[in-house]
């Protein structure tokens, strides 16, 4: 063993001189080692120092060869399974979902064109109704007793001013040009308001029959306080209601009233319309009013 390191020793120093003779200036003269006076401090630092090789066991230790195991640790390509992660085409089942199509069901829920019954509503009267009733003159031996009946000219008719006062009126008539108007047409507000037109009649005593005939149109879209009415009130006694109601007929129809009972005295004579301001609106038109007293 004594050998082998005097061996060992003896390669070290060969090998130390040879380090320091590669690493000499250019220009220098390298004396011997043994020439000098410090070859053998030298040496004997080195045996001293050679210590080291025994301790320095870096060749045995460092098994970079071995521990190196960055290839098989790096598993990175195994690892990163994105292209399996991304289901994304089986997950966007947007097109089936879409029932876009089937939902939007508008078409069917407009039912407006049926919501929108306003024809019916109209309280204006038609202008050609009046083809089925004609109105003829007194016959013989009988006399007109009402002024301005046909409402062609201002005048017979008394209108108190209300919160719709009575107009003679050229909108519809059933005969000529003209009419006499009571009531709230579609354009005008609701309110509450009596509409009227009256007259004043003397019936005479010494006549056999005493007829009253007029002709009236009325609308309403009111469903129940409104109501129209033709009343004759005598002086004496009770009113007689020749209609007194709501209709909502919306076409020209004759009336006929039998007033002989009421002959002798003075009748106020009444075409009128009551509207509550409430759940629609009422009107009536009326033409052709007469009263014929007979022998």
């Amino acid at each position: 063993m004594q050998r082998i390191i005097t061996y060992l020793m003896i390669f070290l120093t060969v090998g130390l001189a040879g380090l320091l003779w590669m690493a000499r200036p250019a220009n220098a003269t390298i004396q011997p080692p043994y020439l000098s006076r410090s070859f053998a401090a030298t040496l004997s630092s080195s045996l001293a120092v050679t210590t080291t090789v025994t301790l320095t066991t870096t060749p045995a230790i460092t098994p970079t060869t071995s521990v190196t195991m960055v290839l098989p640790i790096t598993t990175t390509p195994p690892v990163t399974t994105t292209p399996p992660v991304t289901t994304t085409p089986p997950v966007t089942t947007t097109p089936p979902v879409t029932t876009t199509p089937s939902v939007t069901t508008t078409p069917s829920v407009t039912t407006t064109p049926v919501v929108t019954t306003t024809p019916v509503v109209t309280t204006t009267p038609p202008v050609a109704a009046a083809a089925p009733i004609t109105t003829t003159p007194p016959p013989s031996g009988c006399q007109q007793l009402v002024v301005n009946g046909n409402f062609e000219e201002r005048t017979g008719w008394r209108l108190p001013v209300t919160g719709q006062t009575g107009v003679y009126s050229t909108d519809s008539a059933f005969d000529g040009a003209g009419s006499l108007r009571v009531g709230l047409l579609d354009n005008d507000p609701n309110r509450y308001t009596y509409s009227t037109g009256y007259q004043l009649i003397k019936l005479p005593a010494n006549v056999k029959t005493i007829t009253l005939k007029a002709v009236v149109w009325r609308a309403s879209t009111a469903t129940n306080r409104d109501f129209q009415y033709l009343i004759a009130d005598p002086q004496h006694g009770r009113p007689r209601r020749v209609f007194f109601g709501l209709s909502n007929a919306q076409l020209w129809e004759p009336i006929v009233y039998d007033l002989t009972p009421l002959k002798g005295q003075l009748i106020r004579l009444i075409l009128g319309v009551y509207n509550d301001g409430r759940n629609g609106k009422t009107a009536m038109y009326a033409d052709a009013v007469s009263i014929e007293s007979c022998q």
